[in-house]
This record gives C-alpha cells, sequence and structure tokens, in this order.
C-alpha cells in the first residue's frame, strides 16, 4: 500500500482515458552508487541478450520521466539523466499506467503506436514492464528498444523478468535499510530519553527524601511506608522503560498499555478484588507522553489501593482515555472510595505521590482538576506530543510540613 509521503503522476495511457498513479514518495531511500552500477550491468545484459540497441532503467516523477540507466552502445540515443514530460503518449507512460507488460515487435505498423515520439529516436520496437517499490508505488520501467521490427521471443520476456526481479529485490533492500537504520537511531535517542528521565525522576524521589528528613526524624512504621513508597514508583518507573525501549516505533499506543500497567499495580498491592473498569480509545502518544501518563496512572492507582477503600464493600478503579484532536487527549482515573478532604489540591502536598502527580501534568502541557463524587476523581488534559527536552524535575521549595488528612 503506499505511503502517505507518496506523490503522484498522471501518465498517458495508449487507448485509454490518462491514469494517475503513486509514484516515489518523500520517505524512499536514495538509490547508492554500488545499486547503481549494478542496474548498469543488468541493462547491458537487457541490451546484449535481446539484441537490441538500447536497455533502460526508466525512473518516474510527478512531472516527468527519467532515463535512470542506460545501457552502453553506439545504436543507443538514449543518455543517463535524460527526462521527458509526462503525457506524450511514450511506450513507459503505458507499461507504468497498466501495470503491465507491454510488447511491440514494429510500431510503424500499429496505428495506436505510429507517432509515439520514441519514433522520432529511431526506436520502433519495445519491450517493458513495471518496476515497484515493496509499498507498491511505482518507480519506473524496466524496458528494451530496438530501431528495426523485432519479435522479442517468450526466453526474452523471460529474462527480462527476472531482471525487473533483481532490481525489486534492490529497492527492497534499499527500503529495509533505511528502516534498520532509522530504528537503529530511534533506538538511540530513546535510550538517551531513558538515561535522561531516570535521572530526573531518581532526582525528584531524592529531592523528597531530602525534605521528609529535613522535618522531624518519622517513626519506624511511617520510614517503612516511605521506603514501600519509593520501590513501588522505582518499580513503576522500570516498567514503563522496559515497554518504552522493547517499542520499535518513536509513537507508542497508550491505550493498550493502560489495562497493564493497572492489572499489576493491583495484582501487586490490593488486599482483597478491585474492579477495573476500562474505557479508552486509541491514543498514540510520543515517549515522553507515555512516560509521564504512564506515571500519573501508576501514581493514583496506588494511592487509591492504600486510602481510598478502607469503608468501601466493593472498590473499583476507573480509568477513561479518550482522543480530543491531533495534539491532546483526555485521561481520567476515579474510584468508587472515600473521596478527597474539602479543598484538596496535589500542589498542597509533600508526598511524593501528590507531588508526582502536581509536577507532571505541567511536564506535558497540561492541565489537573480534582474533585469527588461517590469517590476521587483526577482529569487530565494532556499533549500527545510533548516538546523535547524535558525540563528536570525539581522537588517544590518550602512545602508544608504534613499533607491534608485523607487520601495522600
Amino acid at each position: 500500500m503506499p505511503s502517505r509521503f507518496c506523490k503522484v503522476a498522471k501518465v498517458s495511457v495508449a487507448g485509454q482515458s490518462p491514469v494517475i498513479l503513486p509514484v516515489s514518495g518523500l520517505d524512499k531511500p536514495d538509490i547508492s552508487p554500488v545499486v547503481m552500477d549494478k542496474w548498469q550491468n543488468l541493462s547491458n545484459l537487457a541490451a546484449k541478450a535481446t539484441g537490441a540497441a538500447a536497455g533502460l532503467v526508466m525512473r518516474i516523477h510527478p512531472e516527468d520521466i527519467e532515463v535512470c540507466i542506460s545501457s552502453k552502445g553506439p545504436d543507443n540515443p538514449y543518455k543517463p539523466e535524460e527526462h521527458e514530460r509526462l503525457g506524450l503518449g511514450l511506450y513507459c507512460e503505458t507499461v507504468l499506467g497498466t501495470r503491465n507488460i507491454l510488447n511491440i515487435p514494429d510500431a510503424l505498423a500499429d496505428p495506436q503506436w505510429k507517432d509515439n515520439p520514441d519514433i522520432s529516436r529511431g526506436m520502433v520496437a519495445y519491450l517493458g514492464m513495471p518496476i515497484k517499490w515493496p509499498d507498491d508505488e511505482i518507480f519506473g520501467t524496466i524496458c528494451v528498444l530496438d530501431r528495426s521490427r523485432r519479435e522479442f521471443s517468450v526466453l526474452h520476456i523471460e529474462l527480462l523478468a527476472h531482471l525487473r526481479m533483481a532490481v525489486e529485490t534492490d529497492l527492497h533492500m534499499l527500503c529495509e535499510r533505511q528502516r534498520l537504520e532509522r530504528l537503529c537511531h530511534e533506538k538511540t535517542l530513546a535510550l538517551r530519553e531513558a538515561h535522561h528521565r531516570i535521572k530526573n525522576h531518581l532526582q525528584l524521589l531524592s529531592g523528597v527524601i531530602h525534605l521528609r528528613a529535613l522535618n522531624d526524624t518519622p517513626p519506624e512504621a511511617e520510614m517503612a511506608g516511605l521506603l514501600d513508597d519509593l520501590t513501588g514508583r522505582i518499580q513503576a518507573i522500570a516498567m514503563l522503560h522496559s515497554h518504552m525501549t522493547t517499542a520499535e516505533d518513536d509513537q507508542l499506543a497508550f491505550d493498550g498499555f493502560l489495562e497493564s500497567i493497572a492489572s499489576t499495580i493491583i495484582n501487586s498491592l490490593a488486599q482483597r478484588p478491585v474492579v477495573l473498569r476500562l474505557e479508552t480509545a486509541p491514543v498514540i502518544v510520543n515517549r515522553r507522553a507515555f512516560f509521564h501518563a504512564g506515571l500519573l496512572v501508576s501514581e493514583l492507582v496506588t494511592n487509591a489501593l492504600k486510602h481510598a477503600f478502607a469503608d468501601t464493600p466493593q472498590p473499583e478503579i476507573g480509568l477513561l482515555l479518550a482522543d480530543i484532536d491531533e495534539d491532546s487527549f483526555t485521561l481520567r482515573v476515579r474510584d468508587n472510595g472515600c473521596g478527597l478532604p474539602e479543598g484538596f489540591a496535589p500542589e498542597g502536598c509533600d508526598s511524593i505521590g501528590m507531588t508526582l502527580i502536581s509536577n507532571l501534568p505541567q511536564q506535558m502541557n497540561g492541565t489537573c482538576t480534582v474533585s469527588t463524587d461517590h469517590g476521587a476523581i483526577f482529569d487530565f488534559v494532556l499533549e500527545k506530543r510533548p516538546g523535547e527536552p524535558d525540563p528536570p524535575m525539581n522537588p517544590p521549595k518550602n512545602s508544608p510540613k504534613g499533607s491534608p488528612k485523607g487520601r495522600v
């Protein structure tokens, strides 16, 4: 299937209306000198084996067609890099428009071809086939032409078909190499990004620990809880990075990951059955948005399990993910627990979780709205592709001692 980067060309087809077809797109690789040398040998072989004056590899562009490779020989009038505009009814245009073989023994004896522009070069016999990229976009043609009537045999046709296969194999290999180079580049960027984010989030955790140390020495039970919190968050960061680094593309499907992260946390922390209700739509985000939104879900699910359900007979956690437009999406995390204290605001807390929930939406150029309706509701509007580089995540200064009573 043609890529979304492809261009189109209008070609004249003998006996038919003009045809619009996809041609080499902006995402296609360059043809390397090594491949061009190979094609030169193929065109020389095509001309020699068929006894034709010219063997060509032609490449189509939106407005014209180019002689990409031309066989070497005294009777060949075609020169590499020559261009002829489309719409004149060239032999190759019909091959491209029909995507089929064209065999013309003698154009002068055929009313449909006797005025073909190639006649002016003395070329009356033609055999050509289309060349396609792996995604079915048209590259051009491979063909042979001669100055005199020539009945191209079945053997000639089979030979040209094998030469076309060799050219299309080269195009496939060039595309595959480009794909692997792109993946390698993206993996390198992802690794650098992972190091950057791990450093930032570890600095955040370190800063929160430092703030706690400035307060009165916490009791042993509180210190144990703090260590559990740190362990859980480090595990969440590790899980997010593991998923990011195994993804082959820079754009990730966040909807497919929601259930995985929420279920993992519930299975690890829940003391009794908790129902997970999902309402998600496909949302594609970049790595930065994926990581930050994943941390938000991890924090809020963890917070609900720890603080929301003491008096709730049938606990539930709901996740809603919806697409807003090309640039943004909405994420809702809610539960049916005890709700939030009156006047609650994440930025007014000094706990690790609420510090993250306060900071992360800002890093995604987003917003957070908190409400209570038969439980706590956190609504986020976030960007799908927040810009880079990621600004440092520093712990808030002058945080008040203690936190509001309830779920913090």
